[in-house]
């Protein structure tokens, strides 16, 4: 699951493919046909040290509620930036920190 581009399109969409078939993807959904989105502002995590802005995912509170949940995504930029999840206030899972390659908690991840 990810942000892609079909073929030349510079517009961005969110969607599900199969792993097996890069380098060509084989998409199974897309969550964002009619309203793709044309920079890549929406795709980041990350927090404005000048303005406090932070940018993360939430979970939904539930199937028929959109409203935030108790699980958030976020990068946290303290030491090495490294992505962290937590339901409420408790830990989850981290990614381990940046080294400019991958994150060093995951280090089969293929970016």
């Amino acid at each position: 699951m990810g942000f892609f581009s079909p073929g030349n399109s510079k517009n961005r969409y969110m969607g599900i493919w199969y792993k097996e078939t890069l380098p060509v993807r084989t998409v199974v959904w897309v969550a964002n046909r009619k309203t793709p989105l044309t920079d890549v502002s929406g795709m980041k995590l990350e927090k404005n040290f000048e303005t406090g802005l932070e940018r993360y995912l939430s979970s939904w509170k539930s199937n028929d509620d959109p409203s935030p949940g108790d699980f958030t995504y976020h990068c946290d930029p303290t030491g090495y930036p490294q992505n962290v999840m937590r339901k409420d206030s408790v830990e989850q899972y981290r990614t381990g920190s940046w080294n400019g390659v991958r994150f060093s908690g995951v280090p089969n991840l293929i970016l």
